[in-house]
């Protein structure tokens, strides 16, 4: 029975019309928009129906051909596939023919009889059946919840590369979307609870089956959890609903994720943007991840849903709902860039506990799951570059995580103190508004930095992201002698290790008899020997205490050796001829006065 219902309601998807269903009025420019009618068989793991893509193309090229990634055939190894039964054309007879490719058949190539030409728009019908492997899995079913990550059909992006045509990635994010609408009806048994993107417009019943239906605008993706099992927990954010769904054995810790939840979203939108949709959900799902982002829905691993993890639960959770900006609203090629979301994501999570809790646990959680996770790692395995791709990464998670993840985010602090806090975080707010809903790339967030810092930063970005090895430096001597306005101060630095010439801005404290300073200074050489112009008798310098630069530097505290005068410097030379310049000017504006 069961199965020849799911037959009849894949049968009657294919002539489903949803603009003809549809209560949502769609008045958005969005040019790709999905029409989803889907049966969900929660008992024998089976997800069938139809999808209508709504295409317009915005590029200045004809079409031949559109592809489609159909990630569930990805999980073939595990019993997941997905089986197109048809693809129609709704807008007249367009559709030549469509094959599936792609060494682990995750491409729906589609051939158009008339080329697509700009401007012009395509509807197409696809019908399909997705087999959910049991696997702890973003997609799958383990313990009683059906994860349906990256399930659906989704358009493949276009752009100056052609079409992004990548090839699924497990152990990371491979997925490249563009801004979307969703209009979705969910078929499904009346006891099973469904998380989705979106908003949940209504829910109806007919006979022994639930119908809802859910809507989500501009956004990258669309995905469902489904269990029979789930409680729900809801908190609000001014117009933000947060909703956490969890198993009633994890009550407590679920009802916590949606506090987290709510400094979350509080945190982020107070600082950088506020938060491009309504609502957020905050899923438990029982799979070998900590966590993953999809718009408006965040999976959360059932195992950190115990008390002694909680403060991994909260980071996770943070760092998930962080990928709402970076990723969901700014989007990016996971694939090719993989750094632009995930370490600003990361570094966007060590400030949530330092916007909730303050400085000290912020600079707490930095140290303990990023820069001494970097360094052991260092230790062991040697640097890579961070700007490199999932290719590189794929069959090596333990130097992506740790490269893009925590390297990348140190990277970030490096230039936050770099800067300073008002403009690095003014950097993070700008390219948040200048790039909402589009695609960027690393190119246009150093873009954004130069812009909003008004300095040349290619010497910063050409070497952490792109080069490999970290600089260390040792301060040789430092000496000093006095001067009319107060005292010269040399210190004379060496870079440890050199294997090519890095040019790096680098801070050293210098402690006077009147309290301590901090100069950042320019190295270029192995050895550098830089003067500065200090008001009070310099006594001791250390470079880098704080460890700012990557590097671990010889940190000791240098002495500084006070030598005799070395005649009138260029710097004093200066002071006293401003002075003069000065003083003539006074005579004169006395003199004019007087007459």
């Amino acid at each position: 029975m069961r199965f020849a219902l799911l037959f009849l309601i894949t049968l009657t998807a294919t002539f489903y019309i949803p603009e003809l269903n549809c209560h949502i009025v769609d008045k958005s420019s969005t040019h790709i928009k999905y029409y989803v009618r889907i049966f969900i068989d929660y008992d024998n793991l089976l997800v069938s129906g139809s999808l209508v893509l709504s295409f317009r193309n915005n590029h200045n090229v004809s079409f031949k051909s559109i592809y489609l990634h159909v990630y569930p055939n990805a999980f073939k190894d595990n019993g997941g596939w997905i089986k197109i039964h048809d693809v129609n054309s709704i807008l007249g007879s367009n559709i030549l023919g469509y094959r599936i490719q792609g060494f682990d058949e995750t491409i729906l190539n589609i051939t158009l009889i008339n080329p697509l030409k700009p401007g012009e728009l395509l509807k197409i019908n696809v019908t399909f059946t997705i087999k959910v492997p049991v696997v702890a899995d973003r997609f799958g079913y383990n313990n009683g919840i059906m994860a349906l990550g990256n399930a659906l059909p989704i358009l493949a992006v276009y752009d100056e590369d052609g079409w992004n045509l990548d090839p699924y990635v497990r152990s990371g994010e491979s997925f490249y979307s563009e801004i979307a609408n969703y209009d979705v009806i969910i078929i499904t048994d009346p006891d099973v609870v469904i998380a989705a993107t979106g908003n949940l417009i209504n829910t109806s019943y007919n006979g022994n089956l639930k119908i809802e239906h859910w809507h989500a605008e501009k956004v990258r993706d669309f995905a469902i959890v489904a269990s029979k099992d789930f409680k729900v927990y809801t908190v609000k954010y001014e117009n933000v609903t947060i909703y956490s769904y969890y198993k009633s054995e994890h009550e407590y810790l679920g009802k916590e994720a949606a506090k987290i939840g709510y400094k979350a979203i509080k945190a982020y939108s107070e600082n950088i943007g506020f938060y491009a949709y309504n609502e957020l959900r905050i899923v438990e799902v029982d799979f070998w991840a900590g966590g993953m982002e999809y718009p408006m829905l965040v999976m959360i691993a059932s195992s950190l849903y115990v008390p002694s993890r909680f403060e991994y639960l909260e980071l996770v959770i943070a760092h998930e709902i962080g990928h709402q900006w970076w990723y969901g609203a700014v989007g990016n090629d996971q694939n090719d860039e993989p750094w632009l979301d995930e370490g600003l994501t990361e570094y966007t999570t060590i400030m949530y506990f330092e916007w909730n809790y303050g400085w000290k646990r912020g600079r707490d959680i930095f140290y303990k799951y990023y820069k001494n996770r970097y360094y052991r790692f260092l230790s062991y395995h040697g640097d890579y570059p961070i700007a490199d791709t999932m290719y590189f990464f794929a069959k090596k998670p333990y130097i992506y995580f740790t490269i893009v993840y925590k390297k990348g985010a140190c990277v970030l602090d490096m230039l936050r103190h770099m800067l300073g806090d008002e403009t690095f975080f003014n950097i993070l707010r700008t390219f948040y508004v200048e790039y909402k809903y589009k695609i960027a790339r690393i190119r246009d967030f150093i873009a954004i930095a130069e812009k909003v810092s008004d300095r040349d930063l290619s010497w910063f970005f050409d070497h952490w992201l792109y080069e490999r090895g970290v600089v260390k430096y040792q301060i040789l001597n430092a000496t000093t002698y006095r001067i009319f306005f107060g005292y010269v101060l040399q210190v004379c630095i060496k870079r440890l290790e050199p294997e090519k010439e890095v040019k790096m801005l680098v801070p050293i404290e210098i402690k006077t008899e009147r309290g301590i300073t901090t100069k950042w200074i320019w190295v270029n050489n192995t050895i550098e020997c830089i003067t500065l112009t200090l008001s009070d008798r310099p006594l001791t310098v250390i470079i880098d205490p704080q460890d700012i630069i990557l590097g671990e530097d010889i940190r000791s505290l240098v002495p500084v050796t006070e030598v005799e005068g070395r005649g009138i410097p260029v710097t004093f030379l200066l002071q006293l001829s401003v002075l003069i310049v000065l003083f003539l000017l006074n005579i004169i504006i006395i003199k004019k006065v007087r007459e």
